[in-house]
């Protein structure tokens, strides 16, 4: 049961990751668009 507590957890903070790198890239992509 413990393991899978951890792994509920893991998943939440793989999925913000992903999310963060996500808008992160978008941003990115805007910049370089507004700066072109």
């Amino acid at each position: 049961m413990d393991s899978f507590l951890f792994y509920k957890q893991f998943k939440l903070f793989y999925f913000q990751s992903i999310s963060f790198l996500k808008s992160e890239s978008k941003k990115k992509s805007t910049e370089s668009v507004s700066a072109d």
